[in-house]
């Protein structure tokens, strides 16, 4: 073999693992970037996951709160309606009850009046929330009268968590 060749087929070499090594440098930039993307997805699972795991954790000790409650019910509606509306009744009221987990299930009160103080709307609302186990209130919608200062019309939604007999 001749020198020119020899240095012809080690120019040839040299290019083929030239050739060979940006293949696999390209072929390693396309895993690499697979990769980053499944770490970062991953990462972003965990967060979620995490942020579930505290949600999880502040129920169960909300249901433990709840059930070393004296009364398993909220208080009754009748009686706490008549001591803040002696002299008037709600125009329409709806009760919603839909099962929870296992041994609780959540009641939905949805209550208005078309002409009343929407003060003393507030103040039941108030008396309601501060039972145990309480009443939340979860929407309130009020339209002020055109002619009488302080009334109007109040549609206000209370949910409470309940544990069956």
């Amino acid at each position: 073999m001749t020198r020119n060749t020899s240095i012809k087929i080690i120019w040839a070499a040299a290019c083929v693992f030239i050739v060979a090594g940006m293949a696999l440098a390209l072929q390693a930039r396309s895993a690499i970037r697979t990769a980053s993307d499944k770490i970062a997805r991953r990462a972003s699972d965990t967060k979620q996951v995490a942020a579930i795991e505290a949600d999880l954790a502040r129920c169960v000790q909300a249901q433990m709160l709840y059930g070393k409650l004296a009364t398993k019910k909220a208080d009754s509606f009748p009686e706490l309606l008549k001591a803040s509306f002696a002299d008037q009744k709600t125009d329409d009221a709806r009760d919603v009850r839909r099962d929870l987990i296992p041994g609780w299930y959540a009641r939905q009160k949805e209550l208005t009046w078309s002409d009343v103080q929407i003060g003393k709307v507030m103040e039941f609302a108030a008396r309601a929330e501060s039972m145990r186990p309480p009443w939340i209130m979860t929407k309130c919608q009020i339209r002020s009268s055109q002619t009488v200062a302080g009334m109007g019309q109040v549609t206000i939604v209370l949910e409470a968590v309940e544990r069956k007999d």
